[in-house]
């Protein structure tokens, strides 16, 4: 079903915020979805960070939210995007710094 969608999801840790970029097929921003993030750091997968991100005011598609002070290193990212009926799930990693 993601895959027939077409929306992509590109993640990043800055500073101590998870940030959030959702594409649609043509590259055009995912604007008004409600995103939840699901993050732990690899040493430490027992302690899992929910994080809700907010779309940001200067930066259609993109959104961003606290994850607490995070440890530097790899931290695994698992993440839903609803819009509507529409229920988009991404994973993957990013490294803070």
């Amino acid at each position: 079903r993601d895959r027939a969608l077409g929306w992509t999801a590109s993640y990043d840790l800055d500073g101590n915020d998870v940030v959030v970029t959702l594409r649609d097929r043509s590259g055009a921003p995912v604007r008004g979805a409600k995103v939840d993030v699901s993050m732990y750091h690899r040493t430490h997968a027992a302690r899992v960070l929910i994080v809700d991100a907010v779309e940001t005011a200067a930066a259609p598609g993109v959104y961003r939210g606290s994850g607490g002070e995070l440890q530097p290193g790899i931290h695994t990212i698992t993440g839903v995007a609803t819009l509507g009926d529409v229920e988009f799930t991404f994973d993957g990693w990013a490294e803070a710094l």
